[in-house]
């Protein structure tokens, strides 16, 4: 009887043992499935992407290609026609390139040496002007360099005006060399403070005072016609053509002073008395 029941027990845990078995191998038989499912779309996914960018790159070929074509139509069919337009271009284009890097390296300079746009501006002013817009402008500075910009141009008028004038010489260079007529020409030399004015240090309002008187502006001629108006006295005949004399009342003596009391028409415009006639 014991031996019955012992061999019915190791039949039952032997057929219970091989369902086990079978249970865990369909388990994985099942994840094995779904696996080898998986990375069969993964590489299905996969190779559409590749397919689909072999196609884009086929297009862009095509496309690359037509271009081309259709660029040998334009510069002709000749081959050697076609490299040379592309060798200018490329040449072109190279030569833009430097002039590029030429300029940056001139600001770049001009900035380390601490050179303006102004300043650039002025010297090449300086570079170009005339002798007679070099010439006004030294007188200009040495005689009215700190006065306003319209007070300076008033200065720079009054020699014009006498260029203009039968009493007095035909050029720049001869008024201003006339003996005793201005302070600050010694013996044809324009002085400031005691030295040589070089045009390079003009200031550039002096420039524009003198170009501006240059091309016809005088403030002292509408300056002297109100007074002469104001005094009834006849305007043209001490404000017409403008002022031809002008003077620094802190640089002249007293005798000098109370001679010019006896004119007329004269107007204060800065640090300068302009008049026409005594």
């Amino acid at each position: 009887m014991l031996a019955k029941d012992y061999e019915n027990a190791s039949i039952t845990i032997q057929r219970r043992g091989r369902h086990a078995i079978e249970r865990k191998t369909r388990s994985i038989r099942v994840n094995l499935t779904a696996v080898i499912a998986t990375c069969a779309f993964i590489a299905n996914t996969l190779n559409n992407a590749v397919n689909c960018e072999i196609s884009k790159s086929s297009e862009k070929s095509v496309e690359s290609k037509t271009k081309i074509v259709a660029s040998s139509a334009i510069y002709g069919e000749n081959e050697d026609q076609y490299n040379d337009l592309v060798g200018a271009e490329i040449l072109r284009q190279m030569e833009e390139e430097e002039r590029a890097v030429a300029n940056a390296e001139a600001t770049e300079n001009a900035e380390a040496e601490g050179i303006s746009e102004e300043e650039n501006s002025l010297n090449f002013t300086n570079q170009v002007a005339s002798a007679d817009l070099q010439l006004l402008s030294m007188v200009t500075y040495a005689e009215a360099g700190n006065q306003t910009l319209e007070q300076q141009i008033a200065v720079a008028a009054t020699i014009l005006n006498r260029v203009e004038s039968e009493s007095f010489p035909n050029t720049i260079q001869e008024v201003i060399s006339q003996k005793g007529q201005f302070s600050s020409v010694k013996g044809g030399t324009v002085m400031a403070f005691g030295e040589p004015v070089a045009f390079s240090e003009v200031p550039e309002s002096c420039v524009q005072a003198a170009e501006r008187a240059l091309a016809g502006e005088d403030p002292t001629e509408e300056l002297l016609r109100q007074e002469a108006i104001s005094k009834g006295l006849n305007p043209d005949e001490y404000a017409s053509g403008g002022a031809l004399f002008f003077y620094n009342p802190d640089y002249c003596g007293s005798s000098e002073i109370e001679m010019r009391n006896s004119i007329q028409v004269k107007v204060e415009f800065g640090d300068h008395i302009f008049y026409k006639v005594w």
